[in-house]
């Protein structure tokens, strides 16, 4: 049997973790959702009904207009990537971005500092202007 190396406490534990996330994300505006995929399922469907070389915005971009989303929403892309906060509101964007400059995601610094350097790099600013270390 596949469970022979797992003790019954470490599967209750894993089990309560999964239904406390389920119950403290399933509130968040998101559109049709998988537990086990996210939202890969959707993103194959959308991909499909686009040209082969379209980009990953027009994909978000379907989903918010099919979905009819809000201006901030959640795509889950587990385990292929982090999850996502898409913002398509211009008074949120603005609001995260210039009012409120917040730290970006590690996965910015990875993104950006091979294309532009360490030096440049957005990922490493804050509002005033400071590098972040690290």
């Amino acid at each position: 049997m596949a469970l022979d190396g797992l003790s019954w406490a470490r599967i209750a534990f894993t089990s309560v973790i999964a239904a406390l996330a389920y119950v403290t994300h399933r509130c968040y505006p998101k559109s049709p959702h998988s537990f086990l995929f996210g939202h890969l399922k959707l993103f194959n469907e959308m991909f499909g009904m686009l040209p082969s070389d379209a980009h990953y915005q027009v994909v978000v971009t379907t989903i918010a207009k099919k979905y009819n989303m809000p201006g901030i929403f959640y795509l889950d892309l587990w385990p292929v990537s982090w999850s996502h906060l898409i913002v398509i509101d211009p008074d949120v964007a603005m609001e995260f971005t210039v009012t409120r400059n917040h730290h970006k995601h590690e996965a910015v610094q990875r993104m950006a500092d091979p294309l532009i350097g360490k030096a440049t790099s957005p990922a490493r600013r804050d509002h005033t202007g400071s590098t972040y270390t690290g």
